[in-house]
């Protein structure tokens, strides 16, 4: 029985196109080996960084960091290359991936950071790059990959959402021009499905604390592009939870999957209030299904038609799954009526139902709780 378990596994992996993806590891020194342990169980065809692999920088006071010298730098890329767990990973699975601030080498930076060529050279070697790579040829670190499933191909599209990154402002951009003509270039080129992945969450504009996120200007030009350009699905990861999003406002349902973090998270990080917080704060407008507020990543499978998207948790147990046909990516959804919305009305129905199914309740707990004390005691 087992045997034959083992058979259908194998014939069905190999006509299954299977990748892993995640974001995040190493602040203040935490480590996963069992997530690595995890990954590497899946026999996935590769794992895709989306950024901050480690955190070169050192915050020296709250919300002011400094760079790493050289020799820090290193020494955190070697400590992770040789991580229980991820140096197995690393020796029998393809690497890929792409940097975020934290590996681009200092919290928020953009395209003047003094440093970046040092830091292309560290992140390249880091996830093993060949020496003749493009990537060492270009000033930035996106690069596609093609991957070719039972006759299908998917293209892996990679942005680099640092090396020309503007700083924030109302005409801020996010990827440049010579990066903009090359993501078009990329979608051009006919595919059965594009994957677009970068470190930082593009489509949660409504959100009402400050989050790090794409500038609006480059997120509507992202979403203009996208919409001429069906079969496309995001990933993205930097914010210590993960989600799956789903944007009906366009030609075809525009899907985010976020994945973050691999050795920390909101909950680890915090405690469980955080992710209480962020309930409050993050309104559910394209949410599938709920956030993972633990250390997760995520595994995207394409078998003939069918996409397969799972969060899991450290372990490898699914914690959120969405199923998928490609051909669903070519067809036009119902509109909702959130696209019409207003960013403020959204976020005020959305204080509205936090107000009515706790923040009400709880009151009327407390108070009930408060009579029945003074009732039955000697001070009523």
């Amino acid at each position: 029985m087992a045997l034959l378990l083992w058979l259908i596994f194998t014939i069905y992996k190999a006509t299954a196109l299977l990748l892993t993806v995640g974001s995040c590891a190493g602040l203040f020194g935490a480590s996963n080996p069992d997530i690595w342990k995890s990954i590497k169980a899946l026999n996935p065809d590769a794992f895709i960084w989306l950024g901050d692999a480690i955190y070169a920088d050192q915050m020296i006071l709250p919300l002011v960091f400094r760079s790493a010298t050289e020799e820090e730098w290193k020494k955190k890329y070697a400590t992770l290359k040789n991580a229980e767990g991820y140096k197995e990973l690393r020796e029998s699975i393809r690497i890929l991936g792409v940097w975020d601030d934290h590996d681009y080498g200092k919290n928020n930076e953009n395209k003047y950071y003094p440093y970046k060529s040092l830091s292309k050279e560290l992140f390249l070697d880091f996830i093993d790059e060949p020496k003749n790579s493009i990537r060492y040829q270009r000033e930035g670190i996106y690069d596609s990959y093609d991957f070719i499933e039972n006759g299908k191909k998917i293209k892996v599209i990679l942005l680099d959402d640092r090396t020309y990154l503007d700083p924030p402002g109302p005409d801020s951009d996010n990827l440049g021009e010579i990066q903009w003509e090359w993501l078009k270039n990329e979608l051009d080129d006919k595919a059965d499905l594009y994957l677009v992945m970068n470190g930082l969450q593009i489509n949660v504009e409504d959100r009402i604390t400050v989050t790090e996120k794409w500038f609006e200007k480059g997120r509507k030009r992202m979403l203009d592009i996208l919409d001429s350009k069906p079969g496309v699905i995001l990933v993205t990861g930097d914010v210590h939870h993960s989600e799956i999003l789903k944007i009906d406002c366009y030609s075809y349902p525009i899907y985010e999957i976020v994945s973050s973090g691999l050795t920390h998270s909101v909950n680890t990080q915090y405690g469980f209030l955080t992710s209480l917080y962020l309930e409050a704060c993050y309104p559910f407008t394209y949410n599938i299904g709920s956030r993972i507020y633990d250390r997760s990543f995520a595994s995207i499978e394409i078998s003939n038609d069918s996409i397969n998207i799972d969060l899991r948790d450290s372990f490898g147990s699914i914690q959120l799954h969405h199923s998928l046909k490609i051909s669903d990516l070519f067809s036009h959804p119902n509109t909702p009526y959130f696209c019409y919305q207003s960013i403020w009305e959204r976020r005020i129905k959305h204080w509205a139902s936090i107000l009515l199914v706790y923040v009400i309740p709880f009151l009327t707990n407390i108070s009930a709780f408060y009579i029945w004390v003074k009732k039955y005691s000697k001070s009523y």
